[in-house]
Protein backbone atom coordinates (compact mmCIF):
# COMPACT_ATOMS: atom_id res chain seq x y z
CA UNK A 1 0.00 0.00 0.00
CA UNK A 2 1.37 3.34 -0.97
CA UNK A 3 1.67 5.97 1.80
CA UNK A 4 -1.04 7.86 0.40
CA UNK A 5 -3.40 5.16 -0.07
CA UNK A 6 -2.82 5.03 3.87
CA UNK A 7 -3.18 8.02 4.42
CA UNK A 8 -6.61 8.36 2.46
CA UNK A 9 -7.50 5.24 4.47
CA UNK A 10 -6.72 6.97 7.98
CA UNK A 11 -8.90 10.01 6.56
CA UNK A 12 -11.92 8.01 6.08
CA UNK A 13 -11.49 6.11 9.08
CA UNK A 14 -11.16 8.91 11.00
CA UNK A 15 -14.24 10.74 9.47
CA UNK A 16 -16.39 7.77 10.54
CA UNK A 17 -15.34 7.85 13.86
CA UNK A 18 -15.67 11.56 14.08
CA UNK A 19 -19.26 11.30 12.77
CA UNK A 20 -19.81 8.92 15.22
CA UNK A 21 -18.92 10.79 17.86
CA UNK A 22 -21.00 13.97 16.55
CA UNK A 23 -24.17 11.99 16.18
CA UNK A 24 -23.98 8.51 14.99
CA UNK A 25 -23.48 7.03 18.83
CA UNK A 26 -25.40 7.53 21.87
CA UNK A 27 -24.00 10.83 23.99
CA UNK A 28 -22.78 8.04 26.62
CA UNK A 29 -21.11 6.08 24.18
CA UNK A 30 -19.19 8.85 22.38
CA UNK A 31 -18.08 10.02 25.88
CA UNK A 32 -16.47 6.66 26.12
CA UNK A 33 -15.03 6.92 22.89
CA UNK A 34 -13.38 9.74 23.16
CA UNK A 35 -12.00 8.90 27.05
CA UNK A 36 -10.11 5.67 25.32
CA UNK A 37 -8.77 7.40 22.89
CA UNK A 38 -4.80 8.24 22.91
CA UNK A 39 -3.52 11.79 22.47
CA UNK A 40 -2.27 11.17 19.00
CA UNK A 41 -5.55 10.17 17.71
CA UNK A 42 -7.39 13.23 19.76
CA UNK A 43 -5.34 15.41 17.85
CA UNK A 44 -6.72 14.04 14.40
CA UNK A 45 -9.92 14.20 15.04
CA UNK A 46 -9.87 17.34 16.02
CA UNK A 47 -7.09 18.83 13.17
CA UNK A 48 -7.21 17.56 9.77
CA UNK A 49 -3.46 17.15 8.30
CA UNK A 50 -3.01 20.81 7.79
CA UNK A 51 -3.82 22.34 10.56
CA UNK A 52 -6.84 23.53 10.11
CA UNK A 53 -9.62 22.69 13.08
CA UNK A 54 -12.29 20.43 12.12
CA UNK A 55 -15.20 21.85 14.35
CA UNK A 56 -15.43 18.43 15.81
CA UNK A 57 -16.65 20.43 19.51
CA UNK A 58 -18.85 23.01 17.88
CA UNK A 59 -20.67 20.28 16.06
CA UNK A 60 -21.20 18.34 18.79
CA UNK A 61 -22.56 20.89 20.27
CA UNK A 62 -25.06 22.09 17.94
CA UNK A 63 -26.21 18.73 16.92
CA UNK A 64 -27.00 17.58 20.99
CA UNK A 65 -27.12 20.65 22.84
CA UNK A 66 -30.62 21.14 22.42
CA UNK A 67 -31.62 17.60 22.12
CA UNK A 68 -31.15 17.46 25.89
CA UNK A 69 -34.81 18.95 25.80
CA UNK A 70 -36.05 15.38 24.98
CA UNK A 71 -35.17 13.41 27.38
CA UNK A 72 -36.01 12.24 30.51
CA UNK A 73 -32.98 14.17 32.30
CA UNK A 74 -31.60 16.97 30.56
CA UNK A 75 -28.59 17.01 33.35
CA UNK A 76 -27.52 13.62 32.03
CA UNK A 77 -27.38 15.45 28.71
CA UNK A 78 -25.28 18.52 30.23
CA UNK A 79 -22.86 16.87 32.03
CA UNK A 80 -22.18 14.51 29.40
CA UNK A 81 -21.37 17.19 26.98
CA UNK A 82 -19.19 18.62 29.43
CA UNK A 83 -17.24 15.12 29.40
CA UNK A 84 -17.33 14.84 25.84
CA UNK A 85 -15.70 18.26 25.72
CA UNK A 86 -13.30 17.39 28.18
CA UNK A 87 -12.09 14.51 26.72
CA UNK A 88 -11.45 16.11 23.51
CA UNK A 89 -9.29 18.86 25.10
CA UNK A 90 -5.33 18.02 24.23
CA UNK A 91 -2.38 19.91 25.22
CA UNK A 92 -2.16 23.37 24.11
CA UNK A 93 -4.76 22.85 21.30
CA UNK A 94 -7.41 25.67 22.68
CA UNK A 95 -10.53 24.67 20.67
CA UNK A 96 -12.65 26.97 22.83
CA UNK A 97 -11.30 29.71 21.83
CA UNK A 98 -11.51 28.52 17.88
CA UNK A 99 -14.02 29.68 15.05
CA UNK A 100 -16.21 27.63 13.19
CA UNK A 101 -18.64 28.19 10.60
CA UNK A 102 -22.66 28.17 11.97
CA UNK A 103 -25.16 29.90 9.73
CA UNK A 104 -23.64 32.76 8.19
CA UNK A 105 -21.49 33.65 10.97
CA UNK A 106 -18.13 32.08 12.08
CA UNK A 107 -18.17 31.83 15.98
CA UNK A 108 -16.47 30.75 18.82
CA UNK A 109 -17.79 27.82 21.10
CA UNK A 110 -19.02 29.75 23.52
CA UNK A 111 -21.20 32.37 20.97
CA UNK A 112 -22.63 28.94 19.42
CA UNK A 113 -23.87 27.69 22.80
CA UNK A 114 -25.38 30.60 23.88
CA UNK A 115 -27.24 30.92 20.52
CA UNK A 116 -28.27 27.82 20.92
CA UNK A 117 -29.94 28.23 24.32
CA UNK A 118 -31.26 31.58 23.48
CA UNK A 119 -33.82 30.03 21.89
CA UNK A 120 -34.89 27.92 24.30
CA UNK A 121 -37.13 30.07 26.75
CA UNK A 122 -38.52 27.20 28.91
CA UNK A 123 -34.64 25.53 29.66
CA UNK A 124 -34.56 26.63 33.29
CA UNK A 125 -30.54 26.63 34.20
CA UNK A 126 -30.36 24.31 31.96
CA UNK A 127 -26.98 24.60 29.63
CA UNK A 128 -25.47 26.37 32.84
CA UNK A 129 -22.50 24.32 33.46
CA UNK A 130 -21.86 24.17 29.73
CA UNK A 131 -21.71 28.08 29.85
CA UNK A 132 -19.53 27.93 33.14
CA UNK A 133 -16.87 24.91 31.19
CA UNK A 134 -16.39 26.67 27.87
CA UNK A 135 -16.30 30.60 29.33
CA UNK A 136 -13.40 29.41 32.14
CA UNK A 137 -11.34 27.68 29.72
CA UNK A 138 -11.75 30.40 27.00
CA UNK A 139 -8.98 33.13 26.59
CA UNK A 140 -11.34 35.75 26.17
CA UNK A 141 -14.54 35.99 27.03
CA UNK A 142 -15.24 39.29 26.10
CA UNK A 143 -13.79 39.60 22.58
CA UNK A 144 -15.96 41.35 20.02
CA UNK A 145 -16.25 39.64 16.64
CA UNK A 146 -15.70 41.63 13.78
CA UNK A 147 -18.84 42.89 11.69
CA UNK A 148 -20.25 44.73 9.15
CA UNK A 149 -19.72 48.56 9.16
CA UNK A 150 -23.18 49.13 10.17
CA UNK A 151 -23.48 46.95 12.66
CA UNK A 152 -22.93 46.67 16.56
CA UNK A 153 -20.04 43.86 17.93
CA UNK A 154 -21.57 42.55 20.72
CA UNK A 155 -19.84 40.54 23.43
CA UNK A 156 -21.44 37.29 24.79
CA UNK A 157 -22.98 38.87 27.55
CA UNK A 158 -24.37 42.19 25.37
CA UNK A 159 -25.52 39.16 23.31
CA UNK A 160 -27.26 37.62 26.15
CA UNK A 161 -28.72 40.67 27.60
CA UNK A 162 -30.70 41.36 24.03
CA UNK A 163 -31.68 38.34 24.23
CA UNK A 164 -33.08 38.64 27.30
CA UNK A 165 -31.79 35.18 28.95
CA UNK A 166 -31.37 36.22 32.29
CA UNK A 167 -29.83 32.97 33.33
CA UNK A 168 -26.97 32.75 30.61
CA UNK A 169 -26.33 37.02 31.98
CA UNK A 170 -26.04 36.41 35.42
CA UNK A 171 -24.25 33.34 34.60
CA UNK A 172 -21.37 35.46 32.33
CA UNK A 173 -21.33 37.98 34.49
CA UNK A 174 -20.38 35.39 37.53
CA UNK A 175 -17.79 34.02 35.34
CA UNK A 176 -16.10 37.48 35.01
CA UNK A 177 -17.82 39.26 31.54
CA UNK A 178 -17.09 42.85 31.48
CA UNK A 179 -20.21 44.98 32.32
CA UNK A 180 -17.40 48.43 31.23
CA UNK A 181 -15.84 46.81 28.12
CA UNK A 182 -17.02 49.41 25.11
CA UNK A 183 -18.21 48.23 21.45
CA UNK A 184 -17.73 49.42 18.12
CA UNK A 185 -21.16 51.96 19.57
CA UNK A 186 -19.64 53.14 22.01
CA UNK A 187 -21.76 50.90 24.68
CA UNK A 188 -20.84 48.74 27.26
CA UNK A 189 -23.21 45.39 29.10
CA UNK A 190 -24.50 48.06 31.21
CA UNK A 191 -26.27 50.15 28.65
CA UNK A 192 -27.57 46.56 27.05
CA UNK A 193 -29.36 46.26 29.98
CA UNK A 194 -30.89 49.78 30.47
CA UNK A 195 -32.93 49.10 27.01
CA UNK A 196 -34.36 46.23 28.71
CA UNK A 197 -36.06 48.89 31.10
CA UNK A 198 -38.73 49.48 28.66
CA UNK A 199 -38.63 46.40 26.54
CA UNK A 200 -38.50 43.24 29.20
CA UNK A 201 -39.12 45.18 32.80
CA UNK A 202 -38.87 41.56 34.33
CA UNK A 203 -35.81 41.14 32.85
CA UNK A 204 -34.35 44.41 33.94
CA UNK A 205 -35.44 44.68 37.50
CA UNK A 206 -34.01 40.68 38.11
CA UNK A 207 -30.60 41.38 36.61
CA UNK A 208 -29.97 45.06 37.89
CA UNK A 209 -31.33 43.18 41.79
CA UNK A 210 -28.17 40.67 40.72
CA UNK A 211 -26.24 43.12 40.12
CA UNK A 212 -26.46 45.08 43.13
CA UNK A 213 -26.41 42.15 45.84
CA UNK A 214 -23.19 40.84 43.55
CA UNK A 215 -21.86 44.12 44.00
CA UNK A 216 -22.53 44.05 48.14
CA UNK A 217 -21.38 40.68 48.19
CA UNK A 218 -18.29 41.50 46.68
CA UNK A 219 -17.78 44.58 48.71
CA UNK A 220 -17.72 42.49 51.72
CA UNK A 221 -15.34 39.64 50.15
CA UNK A 222 -12.88 42.65 49.87
CA UNK A 223 -13.47 43.94 53.15
CA UNK A 224 -12.49 40.79 54.65
CA UNK A 225 -9.13 40.39 52.33
CA UNK A 226 -8.20 44.25 53.43
CA UNK A 227 -5.43 43.93 55.64
CA UNK A 228 -5.93 45.29 59.57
Amino acid sequence: MTPKSNNDNQERALAILREKVMVGASLAEAVSILQRLDQETKVALTTYRDGNYTGLAHQMISRRLMYGNLVPSRLDTENMLIEALTAMEVGEFNFYDLKYDHGDDAVNLLELTLALLHKNRDRGDYGNKIIVHIANRMSNIDALPEVEENDASLTPLMQSILSGDLQASMVLVECGASLDLLNNRGKNARDYVELKRHSNFPFYLEFKTFLLEKAYADKLVAKKRKPI
